[in-house]
């Protein structure tokens, strides 16, 4: 009985969770960045040359190498 209440409690909470998300602002324009050719090298040279770059702001960034 403590576990269904439990799950009951957590199954409100995100559809709670869900109705406010709907009812922000959602961005009208995402913009996805690809560095294609761009390898760590690049990075490391804007980083000597304008100090700290945009990119390493981002919350999430991908690197992959296919070698």
């Amino acid at each position: 009985m403590r576990r269904f209440r439990l799950l009951l409690l957590l199954f409100l909470l995100i559809f709670a969770l869900n109705l406010y998300a709907q009812q922000l602002v959602k961005p009208k324009n995402i913009i996805l960045m690809i560095g294609d050719g761009m390898g760590l090298a690049q990075i490391s040279a804007g980083k000597t040359f304008k100090g700290q770059l945009n990119l390493e702001k981002m919350k999430v960034v991908g690197l992959l190498t296919n070698f």
